[in-house]
């Protein structure tokens, strides 16, 4: 293994790409390198022999076993090219933007010494994306390349460990476009996801806890079932009465330890044999899975659906006394949220609560009589009334050992506060039937029907919990206070990374972006999830958040440091604010030429929209530097851009300055200072997004083109995934 045509073929006085090549690992390592050059594609690389032996793959890592992919093998490169991401200058070779797609470590399934004579190389990766067998086979379709293909091998391990289930947003009433849904059963009971591998079975709900121990039988007919495949199944389950329906209830007298049979009712297959299918659309999930369970065992049960026809679907339910029916768009993907791809209608008043507190009984003073109930809304616990019946002497016997240790002195429940009440921590989770709600929101008619130990307790809230949720934020698009709750927590660990412990100003609009809105930089009272230091607030957790969301908040603006430590700014942003005529050709030229004087300083930059006019470039750096040399070196940089093309670009605020130019904005990198966070919404029409982009999408991707509703098929994609990696290493020189 030699570096030989590697070292030949590169300037190293030009290119920032690693000469040396770096120590060997214990656990030999793989990576696959998304490389934007002249034609797309993708390097793959396997440490072996002191060297990262590398391949071109034009259309990517198979994700099929059919897939056959063209591997062209290149010239071997330095293990420290594993770690290599940035920009290979123009002129050189491979000139174009490098960032790290997937990596992990990986092992041979026979000899590399032998398979590199004898062209077929087997081994199996470990990775964040890609996992399990693959083999790579020399061809002879060239002679003057050395072509391989990459095959994806049958039969290995589930591509995932865990998984986020995709969640159903209830509905009053069918939708308009009932035809683009697919209906299902509702079923009462427990998600579980199954994840079936090398003959063993694991059973885990939606928190990612494991229940395989509390239902045996199912994970034994899995097994059995599933001994030479491996799969990963979505479903719920369930106990069911006498006429065939789900019944909570009985669920719960089974895991008491009463003689009942638990179905597990399967709805979804999320991956087969090593393959992803959460990319592929519902309806072709569906027709894998009901070919995958024919013939199954008596307690694993197919979900069948119908196309179209809610109403039909919903008056079966109803007559039927089933719970409701679950709608699934025809063509959606498997995205792991609740974002409206899947609706639930309910015909039977069955809900979970949190438990605040009991009372005693009347004819025994020493026994549990009824029990408080409330669910979260806004963070806040929030009561709904007492259930007294449902509940038998082993039911009480249940409680008094979950509730021995904690009791508490004050009420939990935020409006309510009765005498003669023994007040609990809310850690307990019960499932309430009821007729129900009076006009002050209070149950009607409740009856207990059994413990839920599968969810959080933060997870039990009130649907749609913003107050005034309603409220139209967005007039000329329809977007409401909901619809931008929903979208910071969609995004709110993505907004975390780059928010969490920095000083915020944020905008708030709590009349819509017609109304009033006004910055705040100072708060007066403590949120949850919201720190203070000297009146100024951060963010310590996805709480803070969501309590300013429900205050009105519509951005989030940051400061350029951590507050932890305010003696080192970390982070250089300039702002491309162009004229109202400078067209955006201009700026994203101008985009191009900063990115080039910062490279040339030895930084690497990043990219995001503004979701205005212009730009944003984002430059981290290791802690460390002054704020006397950062700040000197930020305005350097604009006074850079603006004496080398004067007539294009100005570094002057006064607006009489910037007519016909683009304003270099370096003044966010002040201490005191913020700017629009990454993934934070803007105040305007159509609800933009200060979204993250990559160099390669800028002349695809307008500065207001990303919105709150087109922001989704992005979620999945890190598009700024080395930006930590680069954040530990890059100072000022």
């Amino acid at each position: 293994m030699t570096l030989k045509k590697y070292i030949e073929k590169r300037n190293f006085d030009v290119t920032s790409e690693p000469q040396k090549s770096g120590k060997s690992h214990k656990k030999t390592i793989f990576v696959i390198q998304h490389h934007h050059a002249r034609r797309e594609h993708y390097d793959f690389r396997l440490e072996f022999g002191g060297v990262l032996l590398s391949w071109a793959i034009p259309k990517g890592m198979p994700k099929s076993t059919k897939d056959r992919r063209l591997a062209v093998k290149v010239e071997d490169h330095p293990i420290s090219y594993a770690k290599f991401s940035g920009t290979i200058p123009k002129g050189e070779y491979g000139a174009g933007e490098v960032e790290i797609f997937d990596s992990g470590t990986y092992e041979q399934k026979q000899s590399f010494k032998s398979g590199l004579k004898n062209g077929v190389l087997k081994f199996t990766l470990h990775g964040e994306k890609f996992n399990g067998g693959y083999a790579l086979v020399r061809t002879k379709l060239d002679k003057n390349q050395d072509n391989w293909l990459l095959i994806k091998e049958k039969n290995q391990n589930n591509p995932f460990k865990s998984v986020n289930v995709e969640l159903a947003k209830l509905l009053q009433e069918i939708p308009k476009n009932d035809e683009d849904y697919a209906y299902e059963v509702k079923f009462d009971g427990y998600r579980i996801v199954a994840f079936i591998e090398n003959g063993i079975a694991q059973l885990k709900t939606r928190n990612n806890l494991d229940f395989t121990s509390k239902f045996e039988s199912i994970a034994n007919s899995l097994q059995k079932f599933f001994a030479n495949e491996n799969v990963v199944l979505d479903g719920e389950i369930v106990v069911f009465d006498e006429k065939g329906r789900s019944d909570f209830k009985l669920l719960h007298n089974y895991l008491k330890g009463e003689n009942l049979t638990p179905v597990y009712a399967i709805f979804d297959i999320l991956a087969k044999d090593g393959e992803d299918f959460r990319e592929n659309e519902y309806i072709k999930r569906k027709s894998t899975l009901e070919n995958t369970l024919k013939n199954c065992p008596e307690n694993i049960l197919y979900v069948n659906y119908v196309i179209g026809n809610g109403n039909t679907c919903f008056e079966y339910a109803q007559k039927n006394n089933l719970e409701g029916i679950i709608g699934k768009l025809t063509k959606s993907k498997y995205i792991g949220d609740r974002n409206g791809d899947w609706i639930k209608i309910k015909c039977k008043k069955l809900d979970e609560f949190v438990v605040g507190g009991y009372t005693l009984s009347q004819k025994n003073n020493k026994e549990i009589g009824a029990l408080l109930v409330g669910k979260f809304k806004n963070g806040k616990l929030e009561y709904f009334g007492k259930v007294g019946s449902g509940f038998d002497n082993k039911d009480k016997i249940t409680f008094e050992k979950l509730f021995k240790n904690i009791g508490r002195k004050t009420s939990p429940f935020v409006n309510y506060s009765p005498k003669n009440t023994i007040f609990l921590s809310p850690k307990t989770i019960i499932m309430v039937e009821y007729s129900e709600y009076t006009e002050d929101n209070i149950l009607r008619h409740p009856s207990f029907k059994g413990l839920r130990k599968d969810k959080e307790i933060e997870d039990v809230k009130v649907e749609n919990d913003v107050k005034n949720g309603d409220k139209v934020y967005y007039p000329k698009d329809k977007i409401t206070k909901q619809d931008v709750f929903d979208y910071y927590k969609k995004v709110e660990n993505k907004l975390l990374l780059y928010t969490k412990n920095r000083f915020l100003s944020v905008i708030r609009c709590p009349n819509g972006i017609n109304g009033e809105c006004f910055f705040q930089k100072h708060i007066d009272s403590v949120y949850k999830g919201i720190g203070t230091k000297k009146q100024y607030f951060y963010l310590e957790n996805s709480k803070g958040i969501e309590s300013l969301v429900s205050i009105g908040a519509l951005e989030f603006h940051i400061c350029c440091y951590d507050c932890g430590d305010i003696r080192y700014p970390d982070t250089m942003v300039f702002d491309l604010d162009p004229g109202n005529d400078v067209d955006l050709d201009k700026v994203r030229e101008c985009a191009k030429r900063l990115k080039n004087v910062l490279q040339e300083l030895g930084l690497t930059s990043f990219l995001k929209t503004s979701g205005g006019k212009g730009y944003h470039i984002v430059v981290p750096l290791k802690n460390g530097t002054t704020w006397k040399k950062f700040e000197k070196f930020c305005r350097d940089v604009a006074l850079i851009m603006e004496n080398k093309w004067p007539k294009e670009y100005t570094t002057s605020i006064r607006k009489e300055d910037r007519r016909g130019k683009i304003f270099i904005d370096y003044l966010r990198n002040k201490k005191g200072q913020t700017s629009v966070a990454p993934y934070s919404l803007r105040a305007r029409d159509g609800a933009p997004i200060s979204a993250p982009i990559l160099w390669s999408e800028l002349d695809k991707i307008a500065p207001n083109q990303i919105t709150i509703k087109n922001i989704d098929k992005r979620l999945n994609k890190d598009v700024w995934k080395n930006y930590f990696d680069v954040k530990s290493k890059q100072k000022i020189r």
